[in-house]
């Protein structure tokens, strides 16, 4: 999930939120989205 992708990226970062904003690209919103729409029609 975006979710799950997001906590990734703050655990990369060595939870430091406050220094700068964590956020995906378009790219990985819609290899989540693709990743979804797989599993849902499986």
């Amino acid at each position: 999930t975006i979710y799950r992708s997001l906590l990734g990226k703050i655990a990369e970062k060595q939870y430091d939120v406050f220094s700068a904003k964590v956020t995906l690209s378009t790219w990985e919103k819609l290899r989540v989205l693709g990743k979804g729409f797989i599993k849902r029609l499986t």
